[in-house]
């Protein structure tokens, strides 16, 4: 068929391995509830099988699979409850650098930023919650190649790129 240009498959050409270790501590003071977690991850393609004697996956795409997630997360809640019905939760989060997966793969800078949420339990089983997503709206640092769907910044950066963010949530326990 002369109209026939291209053919794409799908392979199991590499193995990795990821290590890494979590730690979650909690501490409950009367109405309030501290947490802090730590999180590090540290991903490795260890081999990578050839078709036809050629590499099917290139050293840029390996490169991007071990380093375009950032190796280090830590987060720091603390909830407070309002007697049985309201309650508070401001949360801290913090990730590691990590690298923007196109070809000039710029850094992207650490990233630390706050969440808040003011839950209400109308009754046992309905809760409204308002929310805020990055309540101080940071914005991942610019990057040098290329425009990104438009935006300045890295489409992979764990924040994102649309600022902060609220909402509204009902839940309903069945």
């Amino acid at each position: 068929n002369p109209e026939f240009k291209k053919l794409a498959f799908y392979t199991n050409a590499l193995d990795t391995e990821t290590s890494g270790y979590d730690l979650v501590l909690t501490y409950r003071m009367g109405n309030t509830n501290l947490g802090l977690a730590m999180n590090h991850n540290e991903t490795e393609v260890v081999e990578q099988r050839q078709i036809n004697g050629e590499d099917p996956i290139s050293a840029g795409l390996i490169d991007n699979i071990e380093n375009n997630l950032p190796k280090d997360r830590i987060t720091a809640t603390v909830t407070q409850d309002f007697g049985d019905a309201l309650s508070l939760m401001v949360r801290l989060n913090n990730y590691s650098e990590t690298i923007d997966e196109r070809s000039a793969q710029d850094v992207i800078d650490p990233i630390t930023f706050i969440d808040v949420e003011l839950s209400y339990a109308v009754s046992n089983n309905l809760n409204v919650v308002f929310g805020a997503n990055n309540v101080t709206n940071v914005y991942p640092n610019e990057i040098d190649t290329r425009a990104s769907q438009g935006m300045p910044y890295p489409r992979r950066s764990p924040l994102g790129y649309h600022g902060g963010m609220t909402y509204l949530r009902l839940m309903y326990d069945f």
